[in-house]
């Protein structure tokens, strides 16, 4: 049975997906087309690189402690505690009991469930807390601040982010053929009996 570690292979095709530095070289036909790279190129792109996954897990888990320090210390008003919660159970639902394991992030459904718990849930978030500030006339801790300037300081996801990902998964089944049900549930690319191998090199189009 051909099975492939869902890690390795989700790094290899993200790392295809990036322009390398100071451009890419393509030999077609005996020549050389010479391809720029874009220098904004992969800035908010976490999903093509296995290590900013990582820090963006690492990036989440301490504003969601943030937010749980607001919800166990009393620190925001009952209004805001349904929102602010359910934040906090959808990451705790997507994370399960791994969340000092910054590599579950290698599996690309646990990338694509947490950037779109980030990309639904973070505005919500903010408005909740917006509001708690109008509430208070803006007497709100430090806590407060420092979530409501995360766009600020980091790469908050969005749609892109949650389609990049959705969109390496497809072509990850559409090479390899996998059994979804195994690839969901256990993490691993199982392709049956055959182990299927590439007929050709695979070029930067193929990412």
């Amino acid at each position: 049975m051909g099975v492939v570690q869902s890690g390795a292979v989700l790094c290899f095709v993200f790392a295809l997906a990036c322009a390398f530095e100071g451009g890419v070289e393509i030999k077609k036909k005996e020549k050389y087309i010479k391809h720029e790279r874009d220098p904004n190129h992969g800035k908010g792109e976490i999903y093509t690189s296995i290590k900013d996954l990582e820090n963006f897990f690492k990036e989440e888990l301490e504003f969601v402690d943030d937010l749980r320090s607001l919800y166990d210390k009393k620190l925001i008003t009952m209004e805001s505690k349904g929102n602010i919660g359910a934040y906090i159970q959808s990451f705790e639902d997507v994370v399960g009991d791994q969340e000092e394991e910054s590599s579950i992030m290698h599996h690309p459904i646990n990338a694509y469930n947490l950037l779109r718990h980030v990309a639904v849930g973070w505005s919500v978030v903010e408005d909740t807390l917006e509001q708690e500030v109008t509430r208070k006339n803006g007497n709100v801790g430090k806590r407060v601040t420092k979530v409501l300037e995360r766009r600020e300081t980091h790469h908050v996801p969005d749609q892109p982010d949650v389609d990049g990902v959705a969109k390496g998964i497809v072509r990850l089944h559409d090479y390899y053929k996998f059994n979804t049900t195994t690839f969901v549930n256990e993490g691993v690319i199982d392709t049956g009996s055959d182990f299927h191998e590439t007929t050709g090199d695979l070029s930067v189009w193929d990412a």
